[in-house]
């Protein structure tokens, strides 16, 4: 998580460098999303959107990354990915098991199986 902050961090503290790395999602017609999201501690529900966004841009930060000549040997490494796909898996199910868990008028059953489920 501490890694993925200080990209983003990296990323979006300088407006030329937030602006070319926009401009670089802009030009590829698949990105889904045309910036990064900042993750605040604030809420705990934006972590899982920080990591969730900041895994499906993970090839464009790390080509941004490669063409600025930036270190981006762990964004390359096999273990750190396999632990960012899990954090990433396990904090958006907590998401949604607080989200359903918020709902009004369920009955402690279907709390009970909103956790279980």
């Amino acid at each position: 998580m501490g890694i993925a902050t200080k990209i983003v961090n990296s990323i979006r503290a300088r407006s030329l460098q937030r602006r070319l790395f926009k401009l670089q999602l802009e030009d590829r017609e698949s990105a889904e999303h045309t910036d990064l999201v900042l993750y605040t501690d604030v809420r705990w529900l934006s972590r899982g959107k920080f990591l969730e966004r900041f895994q499906k841009l993970l090839p464009e930060i790390t080509a941004f990354l490669d063409e600025r000549d930036d270190d981006t040997h762990m964004l390359k490494n096999e273990k750190w990915l396999t632990d960012l796909a899990f954090l990433t898996d396990i904090t958006m199910y907590l998401n949604t098991i607080h989200l359903e868990l918020q709902d009004e008028g369920k009955t402690i059953i279907e709390l009970i199986s909103s956790v279980t489920h």
